[in-house]
């Protein structure tokens, strides 16, 4: 019998049928997906939010979300400063997109500002 850290890991791992494809704009010609936001991901999201640092909360999620057609992300977490230098219109739609996939809205906002 599986054990239940074993049954849980392999339950909840991302593979590429849990991917979503998107289209970023001026990259028509390349495939890339988002993939769930970690749990990882959900904390440096509201960490940015509301913590001592003030990363750019956008460009976390896309640090964390965006992958390729294997599910290997896109970029490291050392990126994020350096994604959140991207152009705004590259950016802000994949991180609406990994909102609206991982059901992200105001009251997570709220949540994670602690009102």
């Amino acid at each position: 019998m599986q054990s239940l850290r074993n049954a849980i890991f392999s339950q909840f791992q991302v593979s590429p049928d849990s991917l979503v494809p998107i289209t970023v704009p001026g990259m028509d010609d390349r495939e890339l997906f988002l993939r769930p936001l970690s749990g990882q991901g959900r904390d440096s999201w509201e960490l940015a939010i509301v913590g001592p640092r003030k990363e750019s909360a956008t460009a976390v999620l896309v640090v964390d979300c965006l992958v390729d057609k294997e599910g290997v992300r896109v970029f490291k977490p050392t990126d994020v400063t350096a994604v959140a230098q991207l152009p705004a219109n590259v950016v802000r739609p994949i991180a609406d997109a990994v909102f609206e996939n991982n059901k992200l809205g105001e009251d997570a906002v709220e949540v994670a500002e602690g009102e």
